[in-house]
């Protein structure tokens, strides 16, 4: 308030429910969700990590932003060695005047304005990685602010690739000997020292034999004496195994249902 009269009388004012507002805008930062169940990333995947930076606004009217708010910066460590910023530094941003950089300690430092059209809110996104399992976190600790109030935690986890199932070596061999029409040989074979094992020796000769999961049995073609092959399904069941999911190898069983 500025005394434009001339004298020292006449001038009497006051103020009156004076209030004083923060007008400081807001940094929150995420992990962005990754592929896998949970929300997790794979070992050497790359993650995201989203700063978003929002404005308050006029009171009384929440659709009103508080002006534009200019010269705000902040910097962000990621507190363990084993998560990095993917490099080269790829980020995006939408803030007006937004610049990131990586400092040769590994941290990231931004600075931008909330003006135009982003005086509501805008963000940085950038990449990140881990060669080693874990949960990470990135909290208010590991960052310094001006202009803008702190952010809260996140976290991020990458896992590595499961275990593959140990299946069994024995499996089922279905051999026509000489290729006739005759009988079929049913044996086991070891995938791993290729060493047979009889298990039946059925009377009809079968073809292109196959495995259905779904009803588990076997199917194939019956290669009569005379006279086009017939389908054929045969009466064996294979099993799962319940601790692998891998087939297990069938009871021995000599006999078929044919399908015509």
């Amino acid at each position: 308030m500025d005394n434009l009269r001339g004298s020292g009388t006449g001038n009497d004012t006051a103020f009156d429910n004076i209030v004083v507002l923060d007008t400081t805008p807001k940094i929150d930062k995420e992990f962005q969700p990754g592929p896998l169940p949970g929300g997790d990333y794979p070992v050497g995947g790359t993650g995201q990590l989203t700063f978003t930076v929002t404005n308050t606004h006029v009171p009384g009217d929440p659709d009103t932003p508080s002006g534009p708010k200019q010269d705000w910066s902040f910097t962000d460590t990621l507190n363990d060695p084993a998560l990095e910023v993917a490099t080269p530094l790829d980020y995006t941003t939408t803030c007006a005047d937004g610049e990131m950089s990586l400092e040769a300690d590994g941290s990231l430092s931004a600075s931008g304005d909330l003006a135009g059209a982003t005086v509501e809110s805008c963000t940085f996104t950038v990449d990140v990685t881990a060669d080693t399992p874990g949960t990470y976190t990135n909290g208010p600790g590991d960052m310094t602010v001006s202009g803008l109030d702190p952010a809260g935690e996140t976290a991020i986890t990458f896992v590595g690739a499961p275990e593959p199932p140990e299946c069994p070596t024995p499996h089922t061999l279905w051999d026509r000997p000489g290729n006739t029409a005759g009988s079929t040989q049913l044996s086991e074979i070891d995938l791993t020292t290729s060493g047979l094992t009889p298990i039946a020796d059925l009377a009809q000769g079968i073809d292109a034999v196959g495995y259905n999961e779904v009803d588990g049995n076997f199917y194939g073609l019956q290669v009569p004496a005379s006279g086009a092959p017939r389908s054929s399904r045969s009466i064996r069941r294979r099993r799962r195994s319940r601790r692998s999911a891998c087939p297990t190898l069938p009871t021995p069983a000599s006999t078929w249902a044919t399908g015509g």
